[in-house]
């Protein structure tokens, strides 16, 4: 890494070194240049999606990191909160979008895949990649409660609508 005076500010070059070489993730961060480019100038817009999407992933690693770390000064319940919140930071951005633009549907089926997703591929990794570390693994019985419980609700919000339309 470069010299840096102590008594001075970091310079910008200092910056985007510490930015670039650190983490190597970091550097998909160049996609989003390109794709606001691709953009206005008329790119295919399935190259502007892959680009934003590349370029998203350092600042969801980002925010899961601030998240971690504000949550480690908290309590547990506040820290929860938080990464329940932020965790879910991307659904409620797509939410607030569909919404301004009359898409009703979108916002339902993000929300309704954001909570199986969470639920079921989420839990179902961690399971299968504990299982590999070590043979019997232990769960805290309130969450899986809670877990339960919202699934439930997931499924009752699939189906009661569902049923308003059977003969």
């Amino acid at each position: 890494a470069p010299d840096q005076d102590h008594g001075s500010p970091p310079s910008l070059a200092y910056k985007l070194h510490i930015l670039f070489r650190h983490n190597k993730l970091d550097r998909l961060m160049l996609g989003m240049p390109l794709a606001i480019y691709l953009q206005h100038s008329g790119g295919e817009p399935s190259h502007v999606f892959g680009l934003s999407l590349l370029a998203i992933a350092p600042f969801a690693e980002r925010l899961s990191f601030v998240t971690e770390q504000l949550a480690m000064h908290t309590s547990d319940v506040f820290g929860g909160l938080l990464n329940a919140t932020f965790g879910n930071v991307t659904e409620l951005i797509v939410s607030l979008f569909a919404l301004r633009y009359g898409m009703l549907r979108i916002v339902q089926v993000s929300l309704i895949g954001s909570i199986l997703s969470n639920l079921l591929l989420v839990l179902g990794c961690a399971f299968f990649a504990g299982g590999i570390v070590v043979s019997q693994q232990r769960f805290s019985a309130s969450a899986a409660s809670v877990s339960s419980s919202i699934m439930l609700l997931a499924v009752a919000r699939l189906l009661l609508p569902l049923l308003m339309h059977v003969p």
